[in-house]
Order: structure tokens, then sequence, then C-alpha cells
């Protein structure tokens, strides 16, 4: 009987650490970040996306069937296509989206990006409604409940080495970020190949996007960014749109690595065509 209970109590303690090293806990958000504008957005998806409901940078989206609380982090004006992108963080207490709403000089929306944590890929389609935006200086204020997510199952493919950023071709990587140096799990989970994209589509003009959430275990801190690989081998790895949680800070965008980096030779992602 002795036996038996170990046995037990051996299963239950391996399967609960198994959990934790598979999986990200975000503690319950409550802070404010600062916004340059106020942004509202109505409408709807024509597919997996369902209804739009933003007021003053924050509200609701429905994507996947799901009803996710969601904010604006970034407005991106697109001026080559008179466009403006309103880029979005989407949760629930387990799972995690990003998205673009793309907005015309009429307000209207034409089309939105979205990605899940989950690897499933970038996806996109035609979508309706009215975007605006105002220049507003102020504080965004964010609840969010405290959110398991299932560890993302990293792109594979990709080789990096450089000072305070590593990734092997399986997906498994680190990079150190921060004021105080702190190391996280490097976890790219979708990938954009622009490697085409550029004013004369030459081969130092493109680049590959490795969008990623960073995990710091010990500190319970997940951060969701973009690392951008550029064809040209004189332009560094640079980090941007990033946002960290439960704290909310932003000021890891920006960041440059130097180092090298190989792509795959058969790339599978998203090609993002900017003649959208």
């Amino acid at each position: 009987m002795r036996a038996r209970v170990s046995i037990l109590l051996l299963f239950l303690f391996t399967s609960v650490e198994a959990l934790a090293q598979n999986s990200i806990t975000i503690a319950h958000t409550k802070h404010s970040f600062p916004t340059q504008q106020s942004v509202s957005i109505g409408g709807d998806g024509s597919k997996q996306v369902g209804t739009i409901d933003i007021y003053q940078n924050k509200g609701s989206i429905e994507i996947d069937s799901l009803k996710l609380k969601t904010f604006i982090q970034h407005v991106i004006p697109w001026e080559g296509k008179q466009l403006t992108l309103f880029q979005g963080l989407a949760f629930d207490e387990k799972h995690f989206y990003a998205y673009w709403v793309y907005c015309s000089p009429k307000s209207e929306i034409t089309h939105i990006y979205y990605e899940s944590s989950d690897g499933s890929g970038m996806k996109w389609e035609a979508a309706k409604g009215v975007c605006i935006s105002s220049k507003y200086s102020s504080a965004t204020q964010i609840d969010l409940p405290e959110i398991q997510l299932k560890k993302p199952t990293p792109v594979s493919g990709f080789n990096i080495m450089g000072k305070n950023i590593l990734l092997n071709s399986k997906g498994s990587g680190s990079v150190v970020l921060g004021k105080t140096s702190q190391k996280f799990e490097f976890i790219p989970f979708t990938t954009v190949d622009c490697s085409q994209c550029g004013a004369t589509k030459s081969r130092e003009d493109g680049w590959y996007e490795l969008h990623s959430l960073l995990w710091n275990s010990s500190e319970n801190r997940a951060c969701f960014g973009i690392f951008y690989l550029f064809n040209n081998p004189r332009t560094p790895i640079s980090l941007h749109y990033s946002m960290c949680f439960p704290d909310l800070d932003q000021s890891l965008n920006s960041t440059s690595f130097t180092a090298q980096w190989t792509s795959p030779l058969i790339f599978n992602s998203l090609l993002f065509n900017y003649s959208r």
C-alpha cells in the first residue's frame, strides 16, 4: 500500500513539475501605460474574427469563438499605403493573441491580421467597421486576470548567435534585455517572411520577423515582441512593439543586437504581401 502511495505521489509531483515547465503564468495585471492617442474601433471580421468593440484604447474582441479582453498597444502610420495600423493585444485566462486592424483614410476598417501564441501562424481576413483615433496624451488603465498560457511550440529553422541573443534551429534560445540584464527564454511562435519587401526589392531591402514570447520563470515575467532580422548584414537585429506583463513595461523597444543569423532553406510562413 505504501509503495502505491509513493508511486502516486511521485506521479503527481512529476505531472505538476512538467506542467510548470510547459506553461507561462502571468500574474494579475492591474497597471497603466502611457498612450499618445485615443482609439475607438467598432466592427466585425468576415471569418474567425467576430465583433470588435474598443473605446478609448480598450474593450473586447472575438477571435476563434473566444471573447477576449483587449487594448490597443501601438498606432502605426503606414504613409506609403495611406493606412493606419492599430496593434492590439488580447487575452483571456488561457489565451493570448496579437492583431493588427488596418484602417483607411476614411476611418474605415479594411482588414485584420491576427496570430495566437499557440503557433498556428499569422492569419488575415477582410473586416468592416469604423476606426477613429485622435492625439491625446493620457494613461490607459489595464486590468487582466491571472493568465495561464501553454508555452508555445517554437518555430524552427532560424539560427542566431550574438551578444545577448542566442537561438538554435529547433527554436530554443535566450535573450538578455533591459537595464538589469534580465535573462529571458526566447520563444518565437510566428514568423513573417518579408525578405522580398522594400522599395527596390533588392536582397538587402527585406527582412524576416520573429513574433515572440519572452519568459523569465523566476520573476514570472512575460513579454511580447517582434524581432526583425534584416537581409542587410550591416543592420543589427532589433526588437520592436514589445510589452511586458504584469508591469506593462515598454522600455525594451528598439533594443538592438549585433549577431549573425541564418534563415530556413524552406520557409513555410506567411509571405507578407505589402500589395494587399
